[in-house]
């Protein structure tokens, strides 16, 4: 629930200022009002992101993540091998004794 209202919170923070400026007559109201469409996708990213590196979960509950100083914080297993090259690797390492 708390991952739909933050995302919900940067949609409608970017309405916000479109209206303000809208209602003052600004010329900085286009720049806003072309701003709108890319938030849409940038904010649905933002939530695919979150689930995917485990800082929220699908059902919407938001992940504390505590980091050790000097490390860096990821959810996702960061490896050099695709999972394709490591099943090779483990097919290729084992040998058969007949």
């Amino acid at each position: 629930m708390v991952l739909i209202v933050e995302s919900g919170a940067i949609y409608s923070a970017v309405l916000l200022a479109l209206l303000i400026l809208y209602n003052v007559d600004s010329w900085f109201q286009y720049v806003v009002l072309d701003a709108v469409s890319p938030t849409v996708g940038i904010v649905f990213s933002l939530i695919m992101l979150r689930i995917a590196t485990g800082l929220s979960k699908v059902e919407g509950e938001t992940a504390l993540v505590f980091v050790e100083p000097g490390a860096v914080p990821s959810g996702i297993p960061l490896s050099r091998m695709s999972s394709r090259a490591a099943s090779e690797r483990k097919l290729s390492n084992a040998t058969v004794d007949v």
